[in-house]
């Protein structure tokens, strides 16, 4: 189920902000914070922003897992049309690393 979609059942909202603090505040001493998204790239976070806009905010690698499926290229180029004519270099430049895995 999309984060918003439950988020809207128990009368919250997602505060992307709020996340990016807790996850800065997670990592303080760590050499590693594993973070792990819901829902899939455009999976709704809120009214106008997606689970894509919460990687951007964490601007940190993204590790895109995908299911070994006859979809799964097309799930593997989602994130690189995050917007029309997107290309590598669009999402460097809005600090998002993809590291792509077949699962």
């Amino acid at each position: 189920m999309a984060p918003r979609i439950v988020a809207d059942r128990a009368g919250i909202w997602i505060d992307i902000g709020e996340i990016v603090r807790h996850a800065q505040r997670l990592s303080i001493g760590q050499n590693l914070l594993l973070i792990e998204g819901a829902g899939g790239w455009y999976a709704p976070s809120s009214d106008r922003k997606t689970m894509a806009d919460v990687a951007r905010a964490l601007a940190v690698p993204i590790r895109l897992v995908v299911g070994l499926r006859p979809t799964c290229l097309n799930h593997a180029r989602l994130p690189y049309n995050a917007d029309p004519g997107a290309d590598a270099d669009t999402l460097r430049s809005a600090a998002v690393q993809l590291l792509a895995t077949v699962a």
